[in-house]
């Protein structure tokens, strides 16, 4: 098992359960005993391409396996979780066993985060092994300690950085008159329908990135990655459409969080490059006030460091 960096600052876990512990400091009672393991790189598969007529192999794309996280961690107070030195045993301690095993379930994620100085990384992983490995016995409570090897299965391979977000709201250019004040003419309205806005936005992970849209109405919308776009339906005030373009997780979801596909007049999703700058579109037409369109996506990183 590999040890952690002496610049990690602070390793959490939150557990589905929606208790946190900080397993670095040991403020709640867990802490990291060994350190963490399979956490650097993932495996991954070549596609590779041969052929008879061309020397060497082309390299189609990379299919990357599931990541596994492995830790060894102790449940039991220290001066950090009880300063008092009131050290939990018996019922008490049974019930901090219990909060911390039911933290993790293998029908859903939990989350790990990695401080370090390159910022925060994130990784969702799903209880595949909980082994009891304590030396001293099988009376835990009375001790007051249990110590376990941990193992996290992560459905989608990659540590994740801090969400970069893009607003695009909708601005109200207003109309004037084309032919003046003087009124020598009936009046001749011009305005802007299209608040059309796009950016060069950078993806600074090692690996390619799938936007999350979220268009609120009253408007029509176009979004997109280059030549890859997607155009939406009209939305009324106040309505909502969410637009996850990520294919392991892919989904349109109104305000309610029920599915709206219907809400896609077409799509054609794209990811933006790792480590490359992309131009992205986001077009509001025939907008009103309180319209807008936010872009959200992760950097995917191999590795926590």
């Amino acid at each position: 098992m590999s040890a952690v960096s002496e610049s990690v600052t602070g390793i959490k876990v939150t557990g589905i359960n929606g208790t946190v512990f900080d397993l670095v400091n040991g403020t709640e009672g867990v802490v990291l005993t060994a350190g963490l393991g399979g956490v650097l790189l993932p495996s991954f598969h070549r596609q590779d391409t041969r052929t008879a007529r061309a020397p060497g192999r082309r390299v189609g794309g990379i299919k990357w396996d599931p990541s596994t996280l492995r830790a060894q961690v102790t449940v039991a107070d220290t001066w950090q979780s009880r300063p008092d030195g009131r050290f939990r045993k018996g019922a008490a301690w049974v019930d901090l066993d219990r909060t911390f095993k039911g933290a993790f379930s293998p029908l859903a994620s939990s989350l790990v985060t990695v401080s370090a100085p390159n910022g925060p990384r994130t990784l969702r992983g799903r209880l595949e092994g909980l082994q009891d490995v304590t030396d001293d016995g099988p009376m835990r409570d009375v001790h007051g300690r249990a110590d376990y090897e941990l193992t996290l299965g992560a459905d989608h391979p990659f540590w994740q950085g801090a969400p970069v977000v893009y607003d695009f709201p909708y601005s109200d250019t207003g109309g004037g008159n084309y032919y003046g004040p003087t009124n020598a003419a009936p009046p001749f309205v011009i305005s802007r329908a299209n608040a059309l806005a796009s950016a060069t936005v950078l993806n600074p992970g090692e690996v390619p990135a799938y936007p999350t849209w979220e268009i609120t109405g009253p408007a029509q919308a176009t979004v997109g990655v280059g030549d890859h776009v997607t155009e939406v339906e009209a939305l009324a005030t106040g309505q909502r459409l969410t637009i996850v373009t990520d294919p392991n997780g892919m989904a349109a979801t109104d305000g309610d969080g029920n599915r709206a596909w219907l809400l896609l007049r077409t799509w054609d999703f794209a990811a933006l490059p790792a480590g490359e700058s992309s131009t992205v579109l986001a077009s509001i037409v025939s907008g009103g006030p309180g319209a807008s369109i936010r872009m959200t996506f992760a950097p995917n990183y191999l590795s926590w460091q």
